[in-house]
């Protein structure tokens, strides 16, 4: 599945009356989830303490 797929998809998802910051901030979640993917996926170790700060940020947003 493309990236614009991805979007789509999620898009298509959220409720009707969904604002562009709405969007936007799935948008950007989605692509920080699959660029973690993608570091995984090249054997690249992720420190759990920093993920676990991340999330944290991500949350409070």
């Amino acid at each position: 599945m493309t990236d614009k797929e991805r979007a789509l998809l999620a898009i298509g998802l959220m409720a009707d009356d969904c604002t562009y910051r709405e969007m936007i901030e799935k948008i950007e979640f989605l692509q920080g989830v699959q660029a973690g993917l993608d570091s995984l996926d090249r054997g690249e170790e992720i420190d759990h303490e920093v993920i676990k700060k991340k999330f944290a940020s991500w949350a409070s947003a």
